[in-house]
Parts: C-alpha cells; sequence; structure tokens
C-alpha cells in the first residue's frame, strides 16, 4: 500500500442515525499536503541522505525479511459470525476413592 508519510488512518465500523446504529465499515485516511518545491530543491542537492537517514534497514528493530503478502484493498470485506457449531466427543471420568493406611515398613 502506498501510504504517505504523516497520514493519519482511521476505521469506523458505522454509526448512530434516527433508525438506530447503522453498520458502516470505512477507512478514512487524512494525507498530508503535498511537499513544497523549496523543499524538494534542497533534497534534490542531496539525494541520497534522505534514503540514508530513513533506511529501515539501519533501525535497531528493523524487519529485514522479504515482504511476502499484499493487501487487495479492493477486495477486503468484514465477516460478522451470527452463530458456530462445536463438534466435540465426550469421555467418561473414573473414579476410584480408596482409605489411607498408616502402615510403617
Amino acid at each position: 500500500m502506498d501510504i504517505p508519510e504523516g497520514t493519519e488512518i482511521e476505521a469506523h465500523t458505522g454509526y448512530m442515525s434516527e433508525d438506530g446504529w447503522e453498520i458502516d465499515y470505512r477507512v478514512s485516511e487524512q494525507v498530508p499536503p503535498e511537499k513544497s518545491s523549496d523543499k524538494e530543491n534542497q533534497e534534490e542537492k542531496w539525494p541520497y541522505l534522505a534514503a540514508f537517514i530513513s533506511d529501515e534497514a539501519h533501525a535497531h528493530d528493523a524487519d529485514l525479511r522479504d515482504i511476502t503478502l499484499r493487501i487487495d484493498i479492493e477486495s477486503v470485506t468484514v465477516h460478522v459470525v451470527r452463530g458456530v457449531k462445536f463438534l466435540y466427543d465426550s469421555h467418561e471420568v473414573r473414579r476410584h476413592r480408596g482409605e489411607k493406611s498408616d502402615v510403617d515398613f
């Protein structure tokens, strides 16, 4: 996913209307304004510096594994589970009671 740095993301499950709670799953993104051309010109003077400073590989807790999963944003859905069926096996529990003895050996 291409999410600009500084983006604020909110997730919502619905809203209240005059008819009660309305289910409406949605995600809202507020992206920061585009950078001014002055800052872009400054970055062009040192093109590799910004990449080096923000390089995740240099972080002490960096995750260096290859990315293997992607999210297809257009196919994300919410499944509301309305019922579950449990399959089980029953086993009897046997009990035994005995009397303690105080036999010395």
